[in-house]
């Protein structure tokens, strides 16, 4: 059996529409969620420009510290593709032309009655002994090199193109290689609670049982992290801890949330809705039929676009800037009322 290898990854997209900001470089996002999910961690993102030499030179500096690298985008047919070529140059390996790759491309394009242009003979130009990924949803084929002592993979820029050969064949390859997965992630996803008092609960925990683990907060969540060798383990002292605030092992909207524990203590409250709020308000089951001590008013008026809020000595206001759908205005209402009212009932989760 072969021995399990450390592996250090690195993303990088060539493109002047990526390096300039026309576009989101969704592609790194994507691609290292995916490597994630099967345990693969991501060490470096990297853009570069559609220039060779600032695409050699960052293939070049990635090889020094990097076994993998993933290459997004300069595939195409133009004189600007310019990924196969840079490739080379930093491997010093020679380009061939592969007559089976030229034959599927032209297929592709005869599938559509469309007549294939001779500069698409780009596309079938890659490092010689590379293996090659046949093309999804478009005509361009990933490829991998492998030197030796690093591993490069070229896939197209297309997000609908290069997802899925990551899915197909980068994932598979991977583990072909036994390279190292690393360690198994459980996540507790908590609400409205706070980072500092829950990380004096958890910390002695994890230290005392050896676990690796982490926090990260996003408004209203706090997202504890838990890293084991096990891919089942035992964490139940870790989830009795955070019982007050967990509300699963994936994230719950917000405003599901406050509807569900809201249903607890439906019985005191009443609501007091102009007539314009009626059709914006159908997501809160029952309120019609409820004649609590609480009082609590929503004035909607569907003209100005604006929303008012009371609460006994509370009150707040909230105007739509945009000239929204009916279904978006109803979900920014619906967002809006429930991040308030909790803030104004402190509603308990339990």
């Amino acid at each position: 059996m072969n021995q399990i290898k450390n592996i250090d990854i690195a993303l990088l997209a060539t493109g002047d529409e990526v390096v300039s900001g026309d576009i989101l470089n969704k592609n790194a996002f994507n691609i290292a969620k995916i490597l994630d999910n099967n345990r693969f961690q991501v060490k470096t993102h990297l853009a570069v420009r559609d220039s060779k030499i600032s695409v050699v030179n960052a293939i070049k500096w990635l090889m020094k510290s990097h076994r993998v690298i993933i290459t997004t985008g300069g595939l195409g047919p133009t004189l600007d593709d310019l990924t196969i070529d840079a490739i080379a140059e930093a491997t010093q390996l020679p380009v061939v032309f592969n007559e089976n790759a030229w034959e599927i491309v032209q297929s592709i394009y005869l599938k559509y009655g469309i007549s294939c242009p001779e500069n698409n003979k780009r596309l079938a130009r890659f490092l010689e002994g590379a293996a090659l990924f046949p093309p999804v949803n478009g005509t361009a084929h990933g490829s991998i090199v492998d030197t030796g002592d690093n591993m490069i993979i070229a896939l197209p820029g297309p997000p609908k193109e290069c997802l899925p050969m990551v899915e197909r064949d980068v994932i598979p390859l991977l583990k072909t290689n036994e390279f190292d997965q690393g360690l198994h992630r459980t996540t507790f996803y908590l609400f409205a609670a706070s980072e500092s008092h829950v990380a004096s609960i958890i910390e002695p925990i994890c230290l005392k049982q050896n676990l690796v683990f982490g926090f990260r907060t996003s408004f209203p969540y706090l997202e504890v992290k838990v890293f084991t060798k096990d891919p089942n383990p035992e964490l139940s002292d870790i989830h009795n801890a955070v019982k007050p605030w967990y509300i699963g092992s994936k994230p719950i909207r917000y405003e599901t949330i406050f509807v569900n524990h809201y249903l607890k203590t439906f019985n005191t409250f009443k609501f007091i809705i102009n007539n314009e709020m009626k059709d914006m308000i159908d997501w809160l089951p029952g309120w019609e039929e409820q004649h609590g001590k609480n009082e609590i008013s929503i004035v909607y008026s569907k003209q100005a676009k604006t929303i008012q809020s009371k609460f006994k000595n509370h009150n707040a206001s909230f105007t739509l800037d945009k000239n929204y759908s009916d279904e978006r205005i109803k979900y920014l209402i619906k967002a809006w009322l429930c991040m308030q009212w909790s803030h104004w009932l402190n509603l308990p989760l339990e």
